[in-house]
């Protein structure tokens, strides 16, 4: 993949553009270095309505020991609605979500934050799943996952930024990812949440 290719991908809303820099393609695999990404501009600014749900398979290069984010919407002083945040070190895959009561004219912000123990090496699907007033997150056969305890409507927030995968952050202090993903998906929905 060139830098600063732009990748089309026909979906149900039509043409999304994927940015992508400094990354190789590995049959099939997305080869991430440390300091390449991929951005989808198409949810910049996107509060997920209806949920997100996240999925990919991950392999961290071992080496690489720190907290690295895996997917986010960080900006510059801009801290995430929402993360997967890879931490060998720690061995927990974190997954956060903040997310905004539907009251007027008064909404609160949430935080939802809960982590899965890992073993850092062999390859694994990551999941997350959220839909304003549950987190669940998923990493092979561990799940955890945590909701509001109000009776209030929540949706997850949302920032000025667009999607990146394989980003780190500032904010969470996260460097950028350093090995392998594949079949990432990606769904403006809750699909499986609270099931395994």
């Amino acid at each position: 993949m060139n830098d600063r290719e732009l990748l089309t991908g026909d979906t149900t809303v039509g043409t999304v553009y994927v940015g992508v820099r400094g990354l190789n393609n590995n049959n099939g695999s997305i080869q991430f270095s440390g300091s390449g990404l991929l951005w989808i501009p198409y949810y910049d600014s996107i509060s997920f309505p209806s949920g997100l749900t996240l999925s990919m398979e991950v392999q961290e290069n071992v080496t690489h020991m720190v907290a690295q984010g895996l997917v986010n919407n960080c900006g510059n002083g801009v801290s995430p609605s929402y993360s997967i945040v890879l931490d060998p070190s720690q061995k927990l895959v974190r997954f956060k979500a903040v997310v905004i009561s539907e009251t007027r004219p008064q909404p609160t912000l949430e935080n939802l934050e809960i982590s899965v123990p890992y073993e850092p090496g062999p390859s694994k699907i990551i999941e997350m799943e959220c839909d304003g007033n549950n987190l669940i997150g998923r990493v092979g056969g561990h799940m955890a996952g945590t909701h509001i305890s109000s009776k209030e409507k929540y949706t997850m927030s949302s920032r000025p930024k667009p999607m990146y995968v394989g980003k780190g952050c500032n904010e969470e202090m996260t460097a950028d990812f350093q090995g392998e993903m594949k079949n990432i998906l990606i769904h403006r929905c809750t699909r499986n949440l609270g099931t395994q």
